[in-house]
């Protein structure tokens, strides 16, 4: 499974425990299994787009494309970390 496919099922998983009523805990652990899949994500994202960008260029579309989902995983990942912080102060 690649660490976007991880990050979907671990989205998956909390909107899962959104809907059968979980606790701010329960669901403070699944957001933050959700940051932690997109941190991987981001992670991975960022290593692709600057290998490509080092053999491509700047200006490859492919490695536009790379930059542009690594800029995603990296909101996501920042998103979620603040939707675990808020169901834990809940």
């Amino acid at each position: 499974m690649s660490t976007a496919e991880d990050y979907e099922a671990a989205e998956g998983s909390y909107l899962d425990a959104l809907r059968v009523g979980a606790s701010p805990s329960e669901l403070a652990t699944a957001a933050r299994a959700v940051s932690s899949a997109a941190a991987a994500w981001e992670s991975a994202a960022y290593r692709r787009f600057f290998d490509a960008r080092a053999s491509e260029g700047d200006i490859a579309r492919e490695v536009i494309e790379m930059e542009i989902e690594a800029e995603k995983a990296e909101l996501l990942h920042e998103l979620w970390a603040d939707i675990a912080a808020a169901h834990a102060a809940a």
